[in-house]
């Protein structure tokens, strides 16, 4: 559930999202992406889908599955089997809909169980003990339970099922940060760590643990900190604007000079880097060159070019809803471009500002939003 509501975050820094076998049903009823926005997403390669045949195909296979929210839905899930049948005469990496080859995770949990049979009691204790509830993700949780009447290794197999998988479904689908969006998830994939290393080396298929994909995970944080601040937001202005760029960018530059530290050991670097960024950014001041220039002594407009100035720059201004306001209008039209008067440029990240606000940084949101992320790392 929490990675549905969070699915407008996850696609704003992606290029593109990767969806394993998502649930239509949450899509419609948990997600702040309608089916219609949903499916055209798909359509222009913002999102790609992979899952599957049974999945992606067979709707007596999805409406007769155990988990409620697995039921076709026919508005998305007919418009991605059409667009799956449109791609598969595309090579497999430019498909927007992909069929995943059958699943290898028993076969693998089996084969490592063998080699190292001491790991059987290992995951029964996990699954057994106080905290299985925030070690295991609910899904691999209950369907180990339900294994439990077979006997530990068929519960053992039953966990690292779901794990190899999981790996398997990252590898597929090309995806370079997979994303852990509870905090069970994390704490499986960090147990799963500690099972590979020291006494074995990684198995074919085993999920990883990647910089890029924590990261990632604290950057959806961060994102929807400031979703509880925005106002209503145009999520399809940011995708098709300079926003999403932006923010890929200075995701990828993160990854890029934090690459050789351990993923365990990067707590809060997402908001410990856009804090610092914004604490360093200032604005220019085109006012001062418009002060020296020969019209404002020439024209003795030097108080009216202050205040459009002023206008230009912070919109939101007092002056701008005054009486001053039809005397800007004249220096703010064909005056401002002979004064060189423009909005000040910023030289910190612009994306929180075309996240949060639809619009590049203003002096008073770069305050408020220095605040907002105050209260975000003291939270």
């Amino acid at each position: 559930m929490h990675g549905y509501r969070s699915l407008h975050r996850m696609l704003a820094f992606s290029a593109p999202l990767n969806l394993w076998a998502p649930s239509s049903l949450l899509i419609r009823n948990a997600s702040q992406i309608g089916p219609k926005a949903f499916v055209r997403y798909v359509e222009t390669g913002l999102i790609r889908v992979h899952g599957r045949a049974n999945w992606l195909t067979d709707r007596r296979f999805r409406d007769s599955h155990r988990w409620p929210e697995a039921a076709w839905d026919a508005e998305i899930d007919d418009a991605l089997d059409s667009i799956r049948r449109e791609d598969e005469v595309e090579p497999e990496d430019r498909r927007r809909v992909v069929v995943a080859q059958p699943e290898e995770g028993f076969r693998l949990a089996a084969e490592y169980l063998d080699r190292f049979p001491d790991q059987i009691d290992r995951w029964n204790r996990i699954l057994r003990g106080p905290t299985a509830r925030s070690k295991l993700p609910s899904g691999t949780r209950e369907s180990a339970l339900r294994y439990h009447d077979d006997g530990p290794l068929a519960v053992a197999k039953a966990i690292l099922r779901d794990a190899f998988n999981h790996g398997l479904a990252i590898r597929g689908s090309g995806a370079d940060a997979p994303l852990l969006l509870s905090s069970a998830d994390k704490q499986f994939l960090k147990l799963l760590e500690e099972t590979w290393a020291p006494s074995a080396q990684r198995p074919a298929g085993a999920p990883p643990l990647t910089l890029s994909g924590e990261l990632g995970g604290q950057l959806v944080d961060v994102l929807r900190y400031l979703d509880i601040h925005r106002g209503p937001q145009n999520l399809d202005r940011f995708l098709q604007g300079n926003g999403r760029r932006l923010l890929v960018a200075w995701l990828k530059d993160i990854c890029q000079r934090y690459r050789e530290v351990n993923p365990r050991d990067i707590d809060s670097v997402i908001i410990t880097e856009l804090r610092a960024q914004l604490g360093q950014g200032t604005f220019t001041q085109p006012i001062r060159d418009a002060l020296t220039h020969p019209l404002t002594t020439s024209a003795g407009l030097v108080g009216l070019v202050l205040t459009a100035a002023e206008l230009v720059q912070e919109p939101s201004n007092a002056f701008a809803v005054t009486g001053m306001a039809a005397s800007v209008v004249q220096v703010t039209g064909a005056a401002a471009k002979q004064f060189g008067i423009t909005p000040a440029s910023y030289n910190g990240p612009q994306w929180p500002f075309l996240y949060a606000y639809r619009a590049q940084a203003r002096p008073r949101q770069v305050a408020r939003l220095k605040h907002i992320l105050n209260e975000f790392g003291s939270a």
